[in-house]
C-alpha cells in the first residue's frame, strides 16, 4: 500500500467535504503506518482530528491528538506542537480550561524550531482562557506580548484584532476604562470580528466612555 498516496487521497476527499471518505483514508494509514512510518501516521492522526473537529467529536479529537503527543520525539516538534493545540482548543470548548492552558504552555515553552505565528497564537489562546477565568493581569501580559511582538512580525490583522479584544476586556474588568478604551477603538476600527462580535465591542466602548465621562 502506498500510505502517502492514501493520505493524499484522504485530504482531498476532506478538502471537498466527503469527510467520510477523508475519514476512512486517515485512519486506513493509521492502522497500517503505525509501524512503518511514525511520521506518515502521525500527519494522518492530525488531519483525522481535523475532521472530528468539524464534527465537534471533541473526545475523538483529544484522543487522536493525545496519541500525537505521546510520539514526542519520534514526530517533528511542530507536528506536536500542531497536535497540542488543537487538542488545547477541544479542551476550552469542553470547558476544561485548565488542561487548554497546559497544552499551550508546552507549546510556548517549546519554542525552539517552531514558526513564530504558532507561538504566538498560543499565547493568544492562553491569554483568552486567563481573561475568562478572570486572571486579568496575566492575560492583559500575555496578550501584551501578543500584540507587540504580532506587530513587529506583520500578523494579520484579524489575528491583531482579537488580541486587542481580550486585552481590552481584561482592561475593563479592572476598571482601567482608559486603555480598554483605546484598545476596543482600535477592534471597532478594524472590523475583523464579525457583526456579533463587532456590536459587542461597540457596545464595551461605549460603556468605556460613558465612565469616563462620569
Amino acid at each position: 500500500m502506498n500510505h502517502n498516496a492514501v493520505l493524499k487521497r484522504g485530504i482531498e476527499f476532506h478538502t471537498q467535504g466527503q469527510l467520510d471518505q477523508a475519514l476512512a483514508d486517515y485512519s486506513q494509514v493509521i492502522d497500517s503506518a503505525v509501524a512503518e512510518d511514525v511520521e506518515l501516521m502521525g500527519l494522518a492522526l492530525y488531519y483525522r482530528g481535523s475532521v472530528y473537529q468539524r464534527l465537534g467529536e471533541h473526545e475523538r479529537l483529544i484522543s487522536d491528538m493525545t496519541r500525537i503527543v505521546e510520539y514526542r520525539g519520534e514526530v517533528s516538534a511542530e507536528l506536536v506542537a500542531q497536535a497540542s493545540a488543537m487538542r488545547g482548543e477541544s479542551f476550552a470548548v469542553q470547558g476544561e480550561l485548565e488542561a487548554a492552558v497546559s497544552d499551550y504552555t508546552v507549546i510556548i515553552e517549546s519554542r525552539e524550531g517552531l514558526p513564530t505565528g504558532m507561538l504566538l497564537s498560543a499565547l493568544l489562546c492562553r491569554g483568552r482562557i486567563y481573561a475568562e477565568q478572570k486572571r486579568h493581569e496575566l492575560a492583559i501580559g500575555e496578550l501584551t506580548t501578543v500584540i507587540e511582538q504580532g506587530s513587529e512580525h506583520r500578523l494579520p490583522a484579524h489575528f491583531l484584532a482579537e488580541a486587542y479584544w481580550f486585552r481590552g476586556q481584561a482592561y475593563f474588568a479592572e476598571a482601567d476604562y482608559t486603555r480598554a478604551a483605546e484598545d476596543l477603538s482600535i477592534v471597532v476600527s478594524s472590523q475583523w470580528l464579525g457583526t456579533t462580535g463587532q456590536q459587542s465591542a461597540e457596545e464595551l466602548l461605549a460603556e468605556c466612555r460613558r465612565r469616563l465621562a462620569e
